[in-house]
C-alpha cells in the first residue's frame, strides 16, 4: 500500500513520462525524416539485400510511441480526476491549494507559498497536514 504522498507524485511522474515520449516521437520523427548514407567503415558480411525503406522502422516507432502516449494521456487524467475526487474531500481549503498546486500544477514550493499568501515554512505545515488528512483511494481505476 502506497502513502500519500507517493499516490500524489503519480501524477507528476505520468506527466514526466507523456514529456520523454513526446521527445522520443520527435526523435523518430527525425530519423524518419533523414537520408540514410552508405556505410563504408565496416566490412559486407551479409549477402542478402534488406528490402525495406530505410525510413520504415522509424516510422512504425513513431506510430507505437504515439499510441503509448494516448494511452498514458488518458491514465493521466483518470489519475488526475480521482486525485481531485479526493483532495476535494479534505475540509481545510489551505491544505486542499498546496496539494493541488504542488502535485496538479507542479509547483515550486515558493510558488505555493505565494499563491496563497503565506511563508514556505507555513506552506511545509500545511503539507504535512494535508499528507495526514489525505486519504489514499483503496479502489483503483
Amino acid at each position: 500500500m502506497m502513502d500519500a504522498k507517493e499516490y500524489l507524485m503519480q501524477v507528476k511522474q505520468l506527466a514526466h513520462r507523456i514529456k520523454n515520449l513526446q521527445a522520443l516521437a520527435v526523435e523518430y520523427e527525425r530519423l524518419a525524416s533523414s537520408i540514410p548514407g552508405q556505410c563504408f567503415d565496416r566490412e559486407r558480411v551479409d549477402g542478402t539485400r534488406n528490402l525495406s525503406a530505410p525510413f520504415e522502422k522509424w516510422v512504425y516507432k513513431k506510430i507505437e510511441t504515439e499510441e503509448e502516449i494516448k494511452a498514458t494521456e488518458l491514465k493521466l487524467l483518470q489519475l488526475k480526476v480521482e486525485v481531485e475526487e479526493t483532495i476535494s474531500q479534505i475540509d481545510d481549503v489551505n491544505l486542499r491549494l498546496v496539494l493541488i498546486y504542488r502535485y496538479l500544477d507542479f509547483y515550486s514550493w515558493g510558488e505555493v507559498a505565494k499563491k496563497i499568501y503565506a511563508s514556505i515554512p507555513a506552506v511545509y505545515k500545511y503539507h504535512q497536514q494535508a499528507l495526514e488528512k489525505f486519504k489514499v483511494p483503496t479502489k483503483r481505476l
